[in-house]
């Protein structure tokens, strides 16, 4: 069993808890969590989270990819959400074991550039009313 009563105030680290405006409360940085469990005897994984950016992430994948992922539990708070449980399947997850660093001509790096430029663009104009 954890016990996290010896763990240090967020403010001790200076992170401090913030108002999060799309959750509607003060929510600590240690409360922003995100827990992956599988086993092996399962071919689907398990994702709860209570991180914004995760679960807009999640939320993406679900209406992207219905057939591999799903939202199992939605907890809430005040009639806003604080919290996401997700199942996925378990071949998805992968760890990395370095960093990878790309070694670009500088050709390259204006052709990507370029293209990215494009993107934006378009995303852009593609969301105007």
């Amino acid at each position: 069993m954890w016990n996290f009563s010896r763990l240090a105030p967020a403010a001790a680290f200076g992170q401090t808890e913030r108002k999060n405006k799309n959750m509607g409360y003060s929510q600590g940085l240690y409360e922003r969590e995100v827990i992956i469990r599988f086993s092996d005897a399962d071919s689907e994984a398990n994702l709860y989270t209570a991180s914004p950016v995760w679960i807009r992430k999640f939320d993406k994948l679900v209406a992207e990819h219905p057939e591999n992922f799903r939202e199992v539990k939605k907890e809430t708070y005040q009639g806003k959400v604080i919290a996401k449980d997700y199942t996925f399947p378990k071949r998805f997850l992968s760890v990395r074991t370095k960093d990878i660093k790309r070694n670009l001509t500088d050709e390259q790096r204006k052709e990507i550039s370029d293209q990215m430029k494009t993107m934006r663009a378009k995303r852009k104009t593609d969301s105007m009313p």
